[in-house]
């Protein structure tokens, strides 16, 4: 079941938390605990990395190891040093690589030091907050990254054809995994299901006689997702196909060369190579084909945002608004609906 691959990535996110917080002070442990209930687990180690990045900053500028930073230290930190930090995180280096941060990423660890630092002021560690008093990054309004039905169908045609470099060895690639990458294109875009919810699948997920794919969502809350009939027989033949395989012992839907389970990066890279042939001229990456299906399904029900959320398997009605807000397409069929235009 896609449960088992969910629980298998929460443990492995887990055994990374805890790797983190042995070398971070002991109150980051406790705000860790203390967002649990609230948080996934990917969440809070995302939150950890962000924190650390800041510890190992400051700790210089203390003069003192990561490990023994106080939180009376952290609430020494001035203004103008979290806006040193800020201007630092645009680009830095660390053991020899130099990193770089856009405003979004900057945004997000200012977020998670905001986070940080309201858990100690409330557990009264701290009697001022000096980071609540920085700007945060302006974004400009983020718009949607999809394909419409003609760039669609070159999507697909070319991932059918598998050719992008006309090289030998694509030829070989394609001839061998082909077949699966073309199920796992056309699965994505006609179900708008997350890439993570798409290689946590099992064989045993794909319930051929309802047409549904059984998915774990985000909160790990259980969901049926279905198909269209096209989808289900393409789905009957590569299950029939996967299931003689027995190289394998693993029971996930969709395997590597290595035969173990497919990865997010993988499809990432298939998506992002396919697509840089089918559709050049717009950045297409992974989230690109659930936001496809989400502008499709607005199209074509009349922008049902109910229906689009249960599709979607979103928990807020405003996530699914924003597909609704952003697309061009539906601004323009409505262009006509208030016209105080007298004709002549």
């Amino acid at each position: 079941m896609a449960e088992e691959y969910r629980k298998e990535t929460e443990n492995a996110y887990l055994d990374k938390i805890s790797d983190i917080c042995g070398i971070l002070p002991k109150v980051v442990t406790r705000y860790e605990r203390s967002i649990q209930q609230m948080t996934e687990v990917r969440t809070r180690y995302a939150y950890l990395c962000d924190i650390k990045i800041f510890l190992e900053y400051i700790s210089e500028e203390l003069e003192t190891p990561i490990k023994e930073i106080t939180p009376a230290q952290l609430e020494s930190i001035s203004k103008d040093l979290f806006e040193d930090y800020i201007n630092y995180l645009q680009k830095y280096e660390k053991n020899g690589v130099i990193h770089t941060n856009g405003k979004a990423s900057i945004k997000r660890k200012v977020s998670a030091l905001r986070n940080f630092y309201s858990y100690m002021f409330k557990s009264d560690l701290i009697n001022t907050c000096n980071i609540e008093k920085v700007n945060m990054p302006k974004l400009k309004k983020k718009e949607i990254v999809y394909m419409d039905t003609d760039e669609v169908n070159d999507f697909i045609d070319t991932v059918d054809n598998g050719e992008v470099t006309g090289t030998e060895m694509e030829k070989v690639y394609h001839d061998k995994l082909g077949y699966r990458n073309f199920v796992i294109v056309n699965l994505l875009l006609s179900t708008g299901i997350r890439v993570s919810e798409l290689v946590g699948l099992d064989v045993n997920d794909v319930d051929l006689k309802n047409s549904c794919i059984h998915v774990i969502r985000k909160g790990n809350t259980k969901d049926s997702v279905y198909f269209p009939d096209d989808i289900r027989d393409m789905l009957d033949e590569y299950t029939t196909e996967r299931c003689l395989d027995t190289s394998t012992d693993t029971n996930a839907l969709f395997l590597s060369t290595r035969k173990t389970r497919l990865s997010v990066r993988s499809v990432e890279n298939i998506i992002k190579k396919y697509a840089k042939k089918a559709v050049p001229l717009k950045n297409i990456h992974c989230h690109s084909t659930r936001s496809s299906f989400a502008m499709e399904f607005l199209k074509n029900s009349e922008g049902d945002i109910e229906g689009l959320q249960s599709a979607l398997g979103h928990a807020s009605i405003a996530t699914s608004q924003f597909y609704a807000r952003s697309t061009q397409d539906m601004k323009k069929s409505k262009k006509e609906m208030v016209n105080f235009m007298r004709r002549k």
